[in-house]
């Protein structure tokens, strides 16, 4: 388990300093408060739509079991994507990890597949209400 004052040191000390994105102290401590509950409560796959430079997805990264599945989907250029690999690389923990590189929006029930129960989904890609209901219908 990560100790809260190390962690909101490391993201204020580290991460924030060298990753660009939006990630603010009140969700860093929402973030935490809730994987730490999840982290002694239940195992299971994470889900984060929107990931631009990846600052939430080190986080989630960080606090999943070594035999949970982080799945960060996104619009992604062979750019970003190097991003993300290298942000991850350097700040979160790279094992059981798939990038996916779709629009969420356009995708059906068919074709959501995780390998085990869904524990957690963090919905950060497009903002507009149509966007964010239908990534709630088709990811539940």
């Amino acid at each position: 388990m990560i100790d809260f004052k190390e962690y909101l040191s490391y993201y204020r000390d580290v991460v924030d300093k060298e990753v660009a994105g939006y990630f603010y102290p009140i969700d860093i401590v929402m973030m935490y408060a809730i994987l730490q509950y999840l982290q002694n409560n239940m195992s299971g796959d994470i889900c984060e739509i929107g990931i631009a430079e990846c600052k939430s997805a080190i986080s989630l990264s960080n606090f999943k079991y070594a035999d949970d599945n982080l799945y960060l989907y996104d619009i992604f250029s062979e750019e970003n994507v190097a991003t993300v690999e290298n942000n991850l690389k350097k700040f979160g923990r790279c094992d059981n990890i798939t990038l996916r590189l779709q629009d969420s929006t356009k995708l059906t029930v068919e074709d959501i597949d995780f390998k085990q129960k869904l524990k957690l989904l963090h919905i950060d890609g497009c903002h507009e209400h149509e966007a964010v209901f239908s990534d709630l219908v088709v990811f539940s």
